[in-house]
């Protein structure tokens, strides 16, 4: 018999009980800054360029504001460059899969907002890719991983201090980076703020240039934090389409702003090819 659901516009087909525990031994490090010392003409924005971090990250971990002076002969922290140290690290998780029926009106984006699901994982789980079409009545599986570690929790050496991260991701959560992060993996563990990502990715030898390609990561640089996105498709006319996060204070991944020209946002721009 099949049964209809009337709450919004979503609906279960069925739920499985496929609940499972898996453990695995990740290599962890810990993270310890390094120094910089203070030369004429020196601020924190060159500074934090020079390195590839955060400018407000690398204020803020020498307690200071973004724009208080500082002297030639000062040291301060960098908390973008580390020395490592290896730790063992157990982490367990604990996988729930369930099926789900597409709606009218559904889209990926939307379904793993919903049920709070990781985007590439939804995606292996269906053999699916990010431009593909789903259509109503079609059958997805729903299959959420939660990750706690049982062991040492210093984590990857990228992460910072009072911030949320995600396995496997290396930017703070709800931030532009992370979310660029989730939908393009290869994209560099530790490229710094948005602004940067550009000069960071070719010093690590990936193709730059100023021509959008679907795949592509375009990153503005406004001379301050920047922006960056994942260009999910382009037309005739120069207009692209992005999957982007922290767009307005927005801090999910979404296509919030369908087609429009990429010099509507303020920056220089670079795109970044996968090689």
């Amino acid at each position: 018999m099949t049964r209809r659901c009337h709450m919004k516009k979503f609906c279960f087909k069925s739920i499985l009980s496929l609940g499972g525990v898996l453990v695995a031994l990740t290599v962890a490090s810990s993270v310890e800054a390094a120094s910089h010392v203070v030369v004429e003409g020196d601020s924190m924005f060159s500074i934090a360029e020079q390195y590839g971090v955060d400018p407000y990250q690398l204020a803020e971990a020498n307690t200071m504001d973004i724009n208080g002076l500082i002297l030639p002969g000062q040291t301060l922290e960098v908390p973008g460059i580390f020395q490592e140290m290896t730790s063992a690290t157990s982490q367990v998780s604990t996988s729930k899969s369930s099926e789900y029926v597409v709606q009218e009106g559904d889209s990926f984006y939307g379904i793993v907002d919903t049920f709070s699901l990781d985007l590439n994982e939804f995606l292996t789980q269906n053999q699916l890719s990010i431009g593909e079409t789903i259509h109503p009545g079609q059958i997805l599986t729903l299959r959420q991983t939660l990750w706690t570690q049982s062991a040492d929790t210093s984590g990857s050496s990228y992460y910072l201090p009072g911030y949320e991260y995600e396995p496997g991701i290396n930017y703070p959560v709800g931030q532009c980076t992370w979310g660029v992060q989730k939908v393009a993996p290869w994209a560099g563990d530790w490229w710094g703020d948005a602004a940067s990502w550009g000069a960071n990715a070719a010093r690590d030898g990936f193709r730059t240039g100023t021509t959008p390609e679907v795949g592509a990561i375009i990153s503005w640089n406004d001379g301050n934090l920047g922006h960056v996105a994942y260009v999910s498709a382009v037309n005739e006319l120069g207009q692209i389409q992005v999957l982007e996060a922290n767009y307005h204070g927005q801090q999910w991944v979404d296509n919030f702003r369908g087609w429009f020209y990429p010099t509507d946002t303020a920056g220089e721009i670079t795109y970044i090819y996968n090689n």
